[in-house]
């Protein structure tokens, strides 16, 4: 068996998620796991939310948890999307080691913006955790505890308000290749995914898998084996790297 553990996975969060968000999909671990930390939630509680996708990008770049140098890649779904996209970017603007590839899940191309009439985060609570229900992902019993839903609303609404600002505003190109995946029954159409092509010059692969917005967590093992079919198409040597 082919060995990844030289490799950093850099993965950022779903709205709402921590650094714990792909926890449950075991198959993740055959790669060194480099979760972004991000504010608000998580190991990071005390500190104040960000709602802007450039402000938590900024705030990644002041700890980033990974280390440049040795092979890796990134991976973002739905809010983490736009994360890992503006993470690459910057890669290229600093001059840093670019990654492996860039892959991207549960999010139409960055051109696109947001798709609700009424923006998320303004929602009335009733009308706002009916939206977050329908998403899948989280377990019902978080919807029968009060002091849960008290919880994770300030940081989803904080997290769907960096989505619904956000605006890709840089011509720059990346130059590796991406990976873009949606669920079959999600609200994502194909032109909306094969756009994603159009941020690199690089190879472009998109890939539907059964499911809805949350389909990763019913194919932990298919996305383990795209990032590692993509890790093996990349161009470079992972030991000389």
């Amino acid at each position: 068996m082919q060995e990844f553990s030289n490799v950093q996975a850099v993965y950022f969060p779903f709205a709402g998620g921590n650094e714990y968000a792909y926890d449950q999909m075991a198959t993740f671990k055959s790669f060194d796991r480099k979760p972004a930390r991000l504010p608000g939630r998580g190991s990071r509680m005390g500190e104040n939310l960000q709602r802007s996708i450039r402000g938590l990008v900024n705030d990644f770049w002041a700890r980033p948890n990974f280390d440049p140098t040795r092979p890796y890649f990134l991976y973002g779904h739905s809010m983490g999307s736009l994360l890992a996209y503006e993470v690459a970017l910057e890669c290229k603007r600093r001059a840093i080691a670019p990654p492996l590839f860039l892959m991207v899940s549960g999010r139409q191309a960055p051109k696109f913006g947001d798709k609700h009439t009424l923006p998320r985060h303004l929602m009335t609570k009733d009308s706002f955790w009916k939206e977050i229900k329908g998403y899948g992902g989280l377990p019902e019993v978080i919807f029968n505890e009060p002091e849960l839903l008290d919880f994770f609303e300030p940081i989803i609404r904080a997290d769907f308000e960096a989505v619904y600002r956000y605006a890709q505003a840089d011509a720059l190109k990346l130059d590796i290749p991406v990976v873009a995946l949606a669920g079959d029954q999600e609200d994502i159409s194909d032109e909306e995914l094969s756009s994603w092509s159009e941020i690199t010059s690089g190879s472009f692969r998109s890939v539907r898998l059964p499911g809805n917005h949350f389909f990763i967590f019913d194919h932990g093992l298919r996305l383990k084996q795209i990032m590692e079919e993509s890790v093996m198409s990349t161009s470079k040597v992972i030991s000389g790297y």
